[in-house]
């Protein structure tokens, strides 16, 4: 009867361990760790930020660094082993290599003694999780030595934090590319505005001008005529006379408005633009223009 227990309970132990094993897809080749490998990126996150910050502050000389130290980040990612840290070595357990290193490693490993039960003073083993004594330095499951077997339990965590917390140099790409467009747009928000104000003021100083050329011309009429075009006549009448070469419409295409006798210059006529709009009153590019 004890034996029947003992080889029940060597049977769930075999079959626990079987489903261990299934649960973790690969076996490193150098130290027989066997679970999931790790990706692990060279530089840093914050290089890549630094570069790309002064990219934008010296409008985009450093873009091309920042663009290669991105490629050369994502380029040498690999996969290494979460025990040894040993780059491209775990092997998928499924595979006949996978096996065979198993195999291998569970030969050569000693046989496992029975486990401590949990008290007070125990602490798991960084290497294999099994419950061992506080003051142990070699860990009677998996053989590693723990003399820095605290810094291991402390700065494991630290590690997984980062690994898994960091953003991928992909992502971190995306959002700097992102940035720059956004920042590219603003800039150019800011242009398309700036030369929205400047031809709205190259249209008013040309209507300016038209006004005080058309002003010269209906004088030259007077001069032959003796008198300005009545409201009837208007600006086509200096035209026919042949005495300006300068058009009738102003900046925004509207005809320039002629009124004889004025209601700024009762004694002569007044002559205006209404601005961006064509009607009368408003303000900014749709308020009216007179001559002087």
């Amino acid at each position: 009867m004890q034996y029947a227990a003992n080889a029940m309970a060597a049977d769930s132990n075999s079959i626990s361990t079987r489903g261990a094993m299934n649960d973790a897809n690969s076996i490193c080749e150098r130290c027989g760790h066997i679970g999931t490998p790790v990706t692990k990126t060279p530089g840093s996150t914050g290089t890549q930020v630094a570069l790309f910050v002064l990219g934008i502050l010296t409008l985009g000389l450093v873009l091309l660094v920042w663009v290669g130290y991105v490629i050369w980040r994502i380029v040498k990612t690999e996969t290494v082993c979460p025990s040894c840290g040993s780059p491209k070595t775990m092997v998928a357990l499924s595979s006949p290599l996978g096996e065979k290193l198993r195999k291998q490693f569970a030969s050569a490993a000693p046989e496992a003694p029975p486990p401590v039960p949990e008290f007070a003073g125990s602490k798991q083993c960084p290497y294999c999780a099994e419950n061992i004594k506080a003051e142990a330095r070699l860990c009677r499951y998996c053989g590693k030595e723990l003399a820095d077997a605290g810094v291991a339990l402390v700065a494991a965590p630290a590690r997984a934090t980062g690994q898994h917390g960091a953003a991928s140099p992909v992502l971190v790409a995306l959002l700097c590319a992102g940035a720059l467009v956004a920042v590219f747009v603003v800039r150019a928000a800011f242009v398309a505005s700036d030369v929205s104000d400047d031809m709205a003021k190259s249209r008013l100083n040309q209507a300016r001008t038209d006004l005080h050329t058309l002003d010269n011309c209906l004088d030259l009429y007077k001069v032959d005529h003796r008198r300005y075009p009545t409201n009837e006549e208007g600006l086509e009448a200096v035209e026919r006379a042949g005495k300006c070469r300068a058009g009738t419409k102003d900046p925004w295409g509207h005809n320039y408005v002629y009124v004889r006798p004025g209601r700024i210059h009762s004694e002569s006529y007044d002559l205006m633009s209404y601005g961006a709009d064509g009607q009368p009153g408003g303000d900014g590019a749709n308020a009216d223009i007179v001559n002087q």
